[in-house]
């Protein structure tokens, strides 16, 4: 019994030990970021136009202050 303790305790530690270098590796590659002004520029272009186009259809649908800036926020960011 006492010989059992002990390799049941090693075990476990390596499966841990595994099992959280796997996590580790399987981490998704982070997005690239625009290196260029002129790609920056296109990005704030292409940001502004979708802007403008959710601030038409909150001004179309006739909401309010708060209202609007939700319904503005929404159309910007899905989910």
């Amino acid at each position: 019994m006492p010989r059992v303790l002990p390799a049941l305790l090693a075990s476990c530690l390596v499966v841990s030990l595994s099992l959280s270098v796997a996590s580790a590796q399987s981490a998704p590659p982070k997005p690239q970021k625009p290196r260029s002004p002129g790609e920056m520029a296109a990005i704030d272009l292409d940001k502004n136009e979708k802007r403008a186009h959710c601030a038409a259809l909150a001004k179309e649908q006739k909401l309010h202050l708060i209202k609007r800036r939700n319904f503005i926020r929404d159309c910007m960011n899905p989910h």
